[in-house]
C-alpha cells in the first residue's frame, strides 16, 4: 500500500463548518422557507381563486341587490297604503285652529306638555292625543296629524324611548 504524504491527509479532513445565521439548519435560506409554494394539486399563484372570486362577488352582489329592491318595493307599498288610509279618514287638517279641532273632533284623550318656544325660530309645539292619532299644533294651528302605527312606536309620545 502506498502511504499518502502527511500534507495530503490534512487536506482531506473535513473542516468544521461555521453555521451561517442567515440559513436554516439544513442550509436553505430563511427567505426561501417563508415563500408560498404551489399547492400539491397544481394550483399555481391562486389561479382558481383569481378566476372565481369576481364571479362569486358578482353573485353575492346580485343577491343583496335583489333582496334590498324587494324590501324597498314592499316598504313603498306600505307607505302608499298608509297615506291612502290617512286621506280617507276624517282627521284634523293642516291650518285648523285648536278651537275648531276641539269643536269638530271633541275633547282629546290627553293634552301633552308643550315643547319648544325658546325663540321665534322655535315656536311652541302642542300635541293632543286622540284614539288612533295625534294632532300636532304650532302655536295654535294644526301642522300635522299622525296615525298611531301598528308597531306601536308612536303611541306614547309623552314617554319617548
Amino acid at each position: 500500500m502506498i502511504a499518502a504524504p502527511a500534507a495530503a491527509v490534512r487536506e482531506t479532513r473535513r473542516r468544521p463548518q461555521v453555521r451561517d445565521p442567515s440559513r436554516a439548519a439544513h442550509g436553505v435560506p430563511w427567505g426561501d422557507l417563508l415563500q408560498r409554494r404551489p399547492a400539491p394539486h397544481g394550483e399555481r399563484d391562486g389561479v382558481i381563486m383569481k378566476t372565481f372570486k369576481p364571479v362569486l362577488t358578482a353573485i353575492a352582489l346580485a343577491l343583496v341587490t335583489a333582496t334590498v329592491a324587494s324590501s324597498a318595493v314592499a316598504g313603498d307599498t306600505l307607505l302608499m297604503q298608509r297615506v291612502q288610509q290617512e286621506q280617507s279618514m276624517n282627521l284634523p287638517r293642516k291650518g285648523m285652529s285648536m278651537a275648531e279641532v276641539e269643536r269638530r273632533f271633541g275633547q282629546p284623550t290627553a293634552k301633552l306638555d308643550a315643547r319648544g318656544g325658546g325663540s321665534r325660530n322655535q315656536p311652541v309645539i302642542n300635541r293632543w292625543m286622540y284614539p288612533g292619532y295625534i294632532v300636532y299644533f304650532e302655536r295654535s294651528h294644526v301642522i300635522h296629524t299622525v296615525l298611531n302605527t301598528p308597531a306601536g312606536n308612536n303611541t306614547s309620545p309623552a314617554n319617548p324611548r
